[in-house]
């Protein structure tokens, strides 16, 4: 392991505390009338904030009719004490002088003067007259990472240590009156408030326990620079904040994670069909299994910690690998769908990225065989990492979209396994490691008249397997209903559950495609993932749709099987409606869960 930068201290300085209710109670509960109050009320009731601090508190004294220069001064007043004091706890914890330092950085977006918070703190904390400064501002809270990012990169390349102080004071920039009713200023009074922090960052000390700054990254996305905004006005600072911005930062963490994490040679390892579209916290509150689980477990056993925002108030739930002190709370939330709270923050289990991957397909006589073939696979303990048994139909399917339908199934018929069913095996993991995995999987799988068909089947499924759902809405816009439903249960009861849906779903449709395949293994059990393809009823897709679900729900709970939270019938339903009233021509599509 390399060198890295430390945080050696910090420290935290807070202007006097205010109740969020009392705030409401007595000053912004006063602003508003009618429905907006009612809204209003709700924002900051829901805000998940109870109580803030405020170097100007509207209880005392109603700063929303200064002048932009009256609050600028008044922001020197109030930020160089706090500042002080914030970076002088910092400097204690991390056991310097201030005259030690080699770069003194300050982040601030809500107060601008010259001499500013960089000159008068070096002064008045003694910092010694080379010290290099650097003022970041405009930026919003987001300036503390690049503003790491660059004390850390002094620190590497100088080997000195570096100061770095965040002060925001966000109370002094209370609009006006006439712009309190918009939404967005209700939403940014109702959560922003005042602080200061302080971090020192020294070269790597062997000898502390300390956080190491391994590296800071980051992703720009030009297209939604208008979701938050930071105008200066006559009347101070003025906040715009979208309802968007939680979509924007979900849309991209996943990716800038995995990145972040392949650099360092990690992985999550968590790669469910809808990765491309899909949220950390989605994956944590549909318990998503993704298509690696047999080997990297779901998504919930990838779970340490979860914080979440509840009416009651946020809980961080977990920290420790197992506990005996009562129930695991956080099994609560994952799963839930949001119906207990909203889950903010997860740390998460990852392991190294495999060295190898080996990826085969196998072909069987029948399902029943193959099934048997996995059941041994993971009960003798040599399960692969990735298993998909594909049953008749959707090994038909598959070979015709590969375009080696004939090729393929003739080869099947001379090897006996004419209406044979494709296994796609998966091994990941360290070279000599897989190699012995693999030969014992074989074994098994050759047992149980299984004939391996090679690697390029295999990795071809890899490179493809989330194009599905594009192919999906292409059959949408051909007049297609397509329908996805998932479900899981005992070994011996998986033949009759499987021949049970495809019943259902037969008697509900009129000449439908349904297929079906077998994934994320477990001692006891596997699940079974079902897709059905019919003509779509133009005049009554819903009801169509409504009648398919019924007869494949009822099924399913008739064999004692569970209905995945991925199939949650009312989610779908929603989606269903809102896809119809947008787009005609698509009358009959649902968002699939993490599969």
């Amino acid at each position: 392991m390399g060198s890295y930068p430390t945080i050696a201290g910090v420290g935290v300085a807070l202007p006097p505390a205010v109740r969020q209710d009392d705030l409401w109670a007595g000053y912004f509960g006063r602003q508003h009338t009618g429905a907006r109050r009612v809204l209003a009320e709700r924002i900051f009731a829901n805000a998940g904030v109870r109580t803030r601090q405020a170097a100007v508190s509207p209880l005392l004294e109603d700063v929303s009719d200064w002048s932009t220069e009256r609050r600028m001064r008044r922001y020197q007043v109030e930020a160089v004490p706090l500042g002080k004091e914030a970076a002088s706890r910092a400097l204690t914890d991390a056991g310097l002088a201030a005259d030690e330092l080699g770069l003194f950085a300050v982040c601030s977006c809500t107060g601008y003067a010259t001499p500013g918070l960089d000159i008068l703190l070096a002064r008045d904390l003694g910092m010694a007259a080379d010290v290099r400064r650097l003022f970041v501002g405009h930026m919003g809270c987001y300036a503390a990472l690049p503003g790491l990012g660059t004390a850390a990169d002094f620190v590497l390349a100088q080997g000195r240590p570096a100061l770095l102080l965040c002060a925001e004071l966000t109370s002094l920039h209370l609009q006006p009156p006439a712009l309190r009713a918009d939404i967005q200023q209700i939403v940014s009074h109702a959560l922003f408030s005042d602080a200061a922090a302080a971090v020192v960052v020294t070269p790597s000390n062997k000898t502390r326990l300390a956080y190491a700054v391994r590296e800071v990254a980051a992703v720009t996305d030009s297209t939604t620079a208008d979701h938050m905004t930071w105008e200066v006005t006559d009347r101070g600072f003025r906040m715009g904040l979208s309802p968007r911005v939680p979509d924007v930062l979900a849309a991209h963490v996943r990716k800038v994670v995995d990145d972040l994490l392949a650099r360092h040679g990690l992985t999550l390892g968590h790669s469910p069909q809808s990765a491309e579209f899909a949220t950390i916290g989605g994956y944590a509150a549909t318990r998503s299994a993704g298509q690696s689980s047999t080997g990297y477990g779901r998504f919930d056993d990838l779970v340490v910690e979860l914080r979440v925002a509840t009416p009651a108030g946020s809980l961080t739930l977990g920290r420790a690998p197992r506990s005996a002190a009562g129930p695991d709370l956080r099994h609560v939330f994952l799963g839930s769908e949001g119906a207990f709270g909203v889950i903010t923050e997860a740390t998460l289990r990852v392991r190294a990225i495999p060295e190898t991957l080996s990826y085969e397909a196998f072909s069987f006589p029948a399902f029943a065989g193959g099934l048997a073939a996995i059941r041994a696979l993971v009960q003798d303990g040599v399960a692969p990492d990735v298993v998909r048994l594909s049953d008749v139909d959707e090994t038909r399917a598959n070979l015709v979209l590969a375009g080696t339908g004939p090729v393929a199934r003739g080869y099947l018929r001379a090897r006996g396994h004419g209406a044979g069913c494709i296994a796609i095996l998966g091994w990941e993991g360290d070279r000599r490691v897989v190699r012995a995995r693999r030969g014992l999987g074989r074994r098994v799988v050759r047992g149980h008249g299984g004939i391996l068909l090679g690697s390029g089947p295999g990795q071809a499924w890899r490179r493809e397997r989330y194009a599905a759902p594009y192919l999906r809405d292409r059959l949408l816009d051909v007049g297609l209903l397509v329908e996805t439903l998932e479900t899981a249960t005992s070994w011996s009861a998986l033949p009759a559950l499987h021949e049970a849906i495809r019943a259902a779903l037969r008697s509900a449709l009129e000449r439908p495609l349904v297929m079906s395949h077998v994934s994320h293994l477990y001692p006891t059990g596997a699940s079974l993932y079902v897709t059905v393809l019919a003509d779509r009823d133009d005049a009554d897709p819903v009801g169509q749709w409504q009648r398919a679900k019924d007869a494949a729900s009822a099924a399913i709970v008739s064999a004692g099987a569970t209905i995945s939270p991925a199939a949650n019938m009312a989610r779908k339903l929603a989606a269903i409606r809102m896809v119809i009233a947008r787009t005609p021509a698509c009358a009959v599509t649902a968002a699939s869960g993490p599969s």
